[in-house]
């Protein structure tokens, strides 16, 4: 998964994201998230929790 010095690759949202959205969205995964108004989560915060424990980045993080 390629990633920028501030952005990685989201496999939720199929863009690149700031890294420390990702972290939040790994570590936090709830409504409690404060996503910019221009990403809207394609599916639930459990789909989005196992999407993010298969993820690279995630992995890495140690999340």
């Amino acid at each position: 998964m390629e990633s920028t010095k501030n952005n990685v690759s989201c496999p939720i949202f199929d863009k690149e994201i700031p890294y420390g959205l990702c972290w939040e969205i790994c570590n936090i995964g709830n409504n409690s998230v404060s996503l910019p108004s221009e990403l809207k989560l394609p599916y639930s915060w459990k789909e989005a929790n196992m999407t993010c424990n298969k993820c690279p980045v995630c992995i890495e993080m140690g999340t």
